[in-house]
């Protein structure tokens, strides 16, 4: 039950970072476009804020999103909007992607009991997308 659901929260996130994703095709998708002078650096931009997808995911939406854009967005997927971001708490990582031409980003962050591997493969499979793993708590 847990991998099905853990399977359910990942194709939700996919379509949510699908969503985004112009429909142009895209060079380097391992690495972060080059900043386009639009976009702040990640740690400055404002999280517009978040939807819980399922336990083990929730995506971060940061920048200038267009007014309800992003709520929209995770309505769509069923999932639950909040005007604050995600926790920190047991996240075993972030994969990012970045419109281009505009500040905004998808964070879609992964929660245990996923592990860093299917995190990262999860990931892997968005256009564009960067897997970021998180620090092991001390």
């Amino acid at each position: 039950m847990l991998r099905r659901t853990t399977l359910l929260a990942s194709l939700a996130a996919a379509s949510l970072l699908a969503a985004v994703a112009p429909s142009r095709v895209w060079a380097g998708a391992a690495d972060e476009p080059a900043p386009s002078g639009v976009s702040p650096p990640e740690e400055e931009a404002v999280i517009a804020g978040s939807c819980k997808v399922s336990r083990a995911v929730c995506v971060d939406y940061q920048g200038s999103f267009a007014s309800g854009d992003a709520e929209g967005r995770c309505r769509k997927v069923k999932g639950t909007w909040r005007a604050a971001p995600c926790a920190v708490e047991a996240r075993v990582g972030t994969c990012r992607v970045r419109d281009t031409g505009t500040d905004n980003r998808m964070l879609t962050r992964s929660y245990k009991p996923t592990t860093e591997k299917t995190a990262r493969a999860e990931c892997r499979k968005q256009p564009r997308a960067v897997f970021q793993a998180n620090e092991p708590s001390r």
